[in-house]
């Protein structure tokens, strides 16, 4: 087989740079690859290159210019005519190609299909550090080839590709430099990055590489004022054929786009850099420490924390507009970013929103190249080099799936392998941990590669278990029964096999080295989590006469015990080692930093944590549950498995991501951990059951209620405080401005304080500076609709742009009653801190508030106004029956709780469903579809109407659901003489009992992904497909007007009011919530929120720029 250079190439080779030659003299005047593919086999620009060194020669044979002999390798010039095979010379392959260093690639011809790639044009100033030479340099380059002493007598030299400094074989050597982001930031990528790659996407783990063996470039500690990287194909260890890193790949792939059909536009290119570059930004960040920042108490959150929150909604809204782009940058940014550990900000919308997209992508992309390399054949070099770097990224993104999968009920996008050549896990040839031995002096280096066999099993299986996990999850337990049984046998080898390793491993962990204790840290952790997630799913479906009973599964139980015990003696030999210090401050990470926070999805190291605990207190209840009588506290050593794995949660809090992910954990800990009921005090006990509400608050004990727990400032002449008796008349009085006819008499009233907070919105949505305070305005509104139907006039906060003195006393007095509990319980602790507290003016605001209340109620009394459907009409309804007349204190008491129950609850509600859409961009989107679509004008928005818009009513329940008006619970006592059962539970006379609202609607038992913000659970299918994620929710559970005698009696015309009122401002304008008030769900709670403000910019929805 003959060898020729580049510029001996034929056209058509040279154009798609395949290897040109001759497989024997029958070819004729055609290379091999142009017969095979049916192409002109033309020597143009051989024969003009030929052509241009004579002229250059006869110009230049009195004179020698200098030469730059580093620019360019030596090349040959063999003198031979271009247009004879029978002329080529052979000679000796010492690498698969020949190409010319690919500064000269173009030279001369024009690639129709993308030129300005091909000679690195793509290379911009986000990956400055290895662009190519400058025009002059280029020049210099092509001059100094040119220039070169002919030695026709000369065999061929064969060239290396990747010598030139300007080969795109270079980009596969990639790294971060402090061009890109902070050096710092850099140096944290780096080692995170290279880190877990060569973990867990190396050679050896890889199911889908070729037999061309690769490297991935492991940690070196260099630093980053090194700009130079230098390629390792022509010094790669024995047997590999390339070195490279993760983000070398993904460019060598994007260089060569427009030669395999994926061409992209100037401006696609730098969407997609930009975007990579945020995401870059943000994967960096989240290793800040916490504990940085300046002083003061809200240093933590202020510095470290908040720089990771902006730069994470950045990098998503990058990755929203540019999903769609079609390139290998993108796919990282999206596979990098699904890593990232989420805000507690953001935990609205899908756990995975762009990695379907990004799979799609790869699938797309990996087929153009797959067509490409073969067109390029099996003697190609960068044949060679794009299918390497393409199985690295298409394991990646297999890495990403099955994680995603493995902790969702998600089914996996990408294929499985079907085959592949790897040497799997084998302990016998590797060291025999049965048998008694100190530790191996050798054992240390073999470390990393032994687990990096493991994890290319480990990922075989994992893949059977996400199979498992959602057949049993969609209740096809028959029709998996075998898969079951053959999936738990191959776990069981693999343990038998896996386990005595590892635990030699972890129980000498002061003697490895930083990356074998990394290494065995890491694969040991995410293997338990996989046997916990199978174990949890068998456990789930293993019921009396389920065919999965029967299965011989009883192993996993015992694979149980051997996981969480080997989770917490990880955790604790970890912890009980001290920090790699000096190895944390080099790569710029905290210098407490733990190797359990080695890893590039701190959320998935967090999950392994909370997978092991649940299973602990699973194991105790099912222990309880077989027991006559109730342990008084946990199994010491269940007990002290979970404190140790707790300090494991802990130790990753001194990261910005490692402390969201632990926060996430610890919610999701807490409510498992303490179930549906909770003793809190010595005679107080919250329920979050459907069944409590109806025990608690209902009819449920006979003719007799539960009374309400009232305290040292409750007034019995209000509906709140009021005996049964008082109660049933309050009610009955005021039930004719709640009916029917009272709300349709109402509506005109409503609609035109409506019409004013539209016109006040549309004049800042006019102004230079439209930002707006919605929580304000919201309460504005509120308030002066209340006011009007209450006293008959009024606040004019609309008019004024201002709380009313009396609304602000209102907020004040709400915080007081905080203050009236802690006086009641502890009167002495209250009188001692009282002076600090602030509580005096607190409660001298409340007593404002009632004197106030009582003077413009005898204000409404005296005049001489009827208006159907006020609140004081309804009440003087029957005056004269002495049996249900209302006295004027009891009317006074009564507006005034209708007031704050009416107005601030109300506006409550608007502003959360108003954050929590704007949270949620694909709900705000389809919600403003269905009010702008479903209404033909402003004016149809009626109460009426607004009852036909299924998704803003799905969003409102869902606004109720995760920030509820009153978080707490209402309090009722059970009565003597016996016990009452409460929800199951046997609760002793003189007990305070509730249903505590918050606790209950973000509770995993009662809905499927508690912390998100998803309104299709409320929808029609979500209720009765059995396919559907909520199909198991508690619905029931929701109760935010009460359930029974005391219900909220206003309920219908809050309703009516927020539909109104929400379906108005999204029919006239486009909001987008401004940065300061990201986290705005973060409040305490004083009974009510104290809500922080709101602050959105308005934009009047186009075509709609006046009233």
């Amino acid at each position: 087989m003959s060898q020729r250079r580049q510029y001996s190439s034929c056209d058509s080779c040279r154009r798609s740079k395949r290897r040109c030659f001759f497989s024997g003299p029958s070819e004729g005047d055609m290379c091999t690859n142009c017969r095979r593919l049916g192409h002109a086999c033309t020597f143009e620009f051989a024969k003009s290159r030929r052509a241009m060194r004579e002229r250059l020669r006869r110009s230049q044979s009195h004179s020698h210019l200098s030469i730059n002999r580093n620019a360019l390798p030596e090349i040959a010039d063999d003198g031979l005519s271009i247009g004879s095979k029978s002329q080529i010379e052979a000679g000796p392959l010492t690498f698969p190609d020949t190409l010319v260093p690919w500064v000269t690639f173009d030279e001369g011809h024009s690639n129709e299909v993308n030129s300005h790639d091909n000679v690195g044009l793509d290379l911009i100033d986000l990956f400055m550090s290895d662009t190519v030479p400058p025009a002059q340099a280029l020049s210099e380059a092509q001059l100094s080839l040119y220039n070169r002493p002919l030695n026709r007598g000369r065999s061929i030299t064969p060239i290396l590709p990747g010598s030139s400094p300007s080969s795109p074989i270079r980009l596969l050597n990639s790294k971060l430099d402090a061009t890109i982001l902070d050096d710092r930031l850099v140096r944290i990528h780096n080692v995170i990055i290279t880190g877990c790659a060569s973990r867990f996407a190396d050679y050896n783990c890889n199911l889908f590489a070729t037999a061309s063996r690769y490297r991935i470039e492991g940690w070196d500690g260099a630093s980053t004022q090194d700009r130079s990287p230098q390629p390792d194909l022509g010094v790669a260890p024995t047997g590999v054929a390339c070195t490279l890193t993760a983000i070398g790949a993904v460019r060598f792939l994007d260089h060569f786009g427009g030669l395999y059909g994926n061409q992209l536009s100037p401006a696609a290119r730098k969407q997609s850099d930009a975007a990579l570059k945020a995401v870059l930004r943000t994967f960096s960040l989240q290793w800040l420490s916490t504990s940085e920042g300046m002083p003061g108490p809200n240093s933590i959150r202020d510095a470290s924390r908040n720089a990771f929150y902006d730069s994470w909604f950045e990098a998503r809204e990058f990755l929203r507009d540019v999903q769609s782009v079609r390139s290998f940058r993108i796919v990282y940014a999206i596979l990098l970013f699904e890593g990232i550990a989420t805000p507690t900000e953001a935990s609205a919308g899908s756990p995975h929103e762009f990695l379907d997209i990004g799979l799609q992508t790869l699938r797309l992309l990996d087929a153009l190249v797959k067509k490409y390399c073969t067109t390029l054949g099996v003697h190609s070099t960068y044949g060679m080099l794009l299918e390497t770097s393409m199985t690295l990224v298409r394991w990646g993104g297999y890495i990403r799936d099955i994680g995603a999968s493995l902790t969702t009920y998600r089914q996996c996008t990408l294929p499985p392998v079907s085959c592949h050549g790897k040497e799997l896990f084998t302990m016998e040839s590797d060291f025999d941990c049965l048998k008694p031995q100190n530790f191996p002096s050798d054992l240390d280096a073999r470390i990393p590669s032994i687990c990096q066999k493991a994890v290319a099993e480990a990922f075989s299986l994992w893949r059977q278990i996400v199979e498992v996990k959602n057949s049993l999850h969609r209740g096809l337990h028959s029709a998996c029964l075998e898969t079951i049984a053959s999936t738990v046998a191959a776990v069981s080898k693999f343990n038998q096999l896996f386990r005595p390793f590892i635990n030699h491993c972890i129980d000498n962990l002061e003697c490895l080295s930083i990356h074998s204790r990394v290494s065995s840290v890491s694969i040991a952790l995410f293997w338990e989590l996989s046997v916990l997630i199978l174990d949890e799913s068998l456990d789930s479906c293993t019921r009396e006469n389920d065919p999965v009973h029967d299965l011989p599964i009883i192993n996993m139980h015992a694979h149980r015990a051997e996981v969480v015990s080997s989770v917490a003696n990880t955790v604790e030999r970890v912890l009980s080692l001290p920090t790699e210090q000096i190895f944390n401050l080099e790569n710029g990470l905290d210098a407490e930093v733990p190797i359990l926070a080695y890893h590039i999805t701190p959320s998935l190291t967090a999950t392994v944590f909370q997978k092991t605990i649940e299973r602990l207190i699973h194991a105790e209840n099912l222990e309880l549950e077989s027991c006559a009588t109730n342990s008084l506290g946990m199994d010491p050593v269940r007990q002290r498995q979970i404190d140790i794995i707790m300090k494991g949660l802990s130790s990753l809090t001194v990261t910005a991501g490692g402390s969201e992910a632990a926060a996430a954990v610890l919610q999701s800990i807490m409510s498992r951990k303490y179930g549906e009921v909770v003793r809190f005090g010595p005679d107080e006990v919250s329920f979050i059951t459907s069944q409590a509400w109806k025990d608690i608050y209902a009819h449920g004990h006979g003719d007799r209620q539960l009374p309400k727990v009232l305290h040292s400032t409750s007034n019995p002449s209000d509906i709140i405080s009021a005996n049964n008796a008082d109660h049933r008349r309050f009610r009955s009085a005021l039930a004719h401005a709640f009916s029917d006819k009272g709300l349709q008499a109402q509506e005109l009233i409503l609609r035109s304080y409506m019409d004013k907070l539209i016109q006040r919105l549309g004049e800042i949505a006019a102004s230079p500076n439209p930002k707006a305070n919605m929580v304000k305005w919201y309460n504005l509104t509120t308030f002066d609709i209340i006011g009007d139907l209450a006293f008959g006039e009024p606040f004019r906060g609309l008019d004024l742009s201002e709380y009313h003195f009396w609304v602000t006393t209102v907020f004040q007095a709400v915080q007081g009653m905080a203050f009236v509990k802690l006086h009641d319980a502890y009167p002495l602790v209250f009188r001692v801190l009282s002076p600090f507290l602030g509580s005096k003016s607190l409660m001298e605001a409340r007593k404002r508030q009632i004197e106030y209340s009582s003077l413009v109620v005898q204000k409404r009394l005296q005049s001489a106004i009827h208006r159907p459907g006020d609140f004081i009409d309804s009440m003087l309804r029957h005056r004269g029956d002495k049996e249900k007349e209302l006295t004027d204190k009891e009317m006074e008491a009564n507006a005034n709780i209708l007031i704050i129950a009416g107005s601030e609850t109300t506006a409550t509600l608007l502003s959360g469903v108003t954050y929590w859409l704007l949270r949620t961009p694909d709900a705000l989107r389809k919600v403003t579809h269905e009010v702008r679509s479903s209404m033909t004008s402003e004016s149809n928005i009626t109460f009426q109407s607004t009852l036909h818009l299924p998704y803003m009513l799905a969003c409102l329940n869902e606004a109720l659901r995760v920030y509820p008006p009153a978080p707490g619970g209402l309090e009722r006592i059970t009565l003597p003489p016996d016990p009452v059962e409460i929800s199951g539970y046997m609760i002793p006379p003189g007990t305070k009992v509730s249903v505590h609202q918050s606790a209950a609607y973000r509770s995993p038992l009662n809905f499927h992904r508690p912390d998100e913000f998803l309104p299709e659970r409320w929808l029609s299918p979500a209720k009765k497909d059995p396919s559907s994620p909520f199909y198991t929710d508690n619905w029931d559970v929701l109760q935010p007007f009460s359930v029974g005698p005391r219900n909220c009696i206003g309920r219908n015309l809050a309703n009516a009011e927020t539909r109104m009122i929400l379906a108005r401002i999204l029919w006239n304008f486009d909001l987008e919530l401004c940065a300061e008030s990201r986290g705005w769900e973060q409040q305490r709670s004083f009974l009510l929120w104290e809500k922080k403000p709101l602050m959105c910019i308005l934009k009047r929805r186009e075509g709609r720029g006046g009233l």
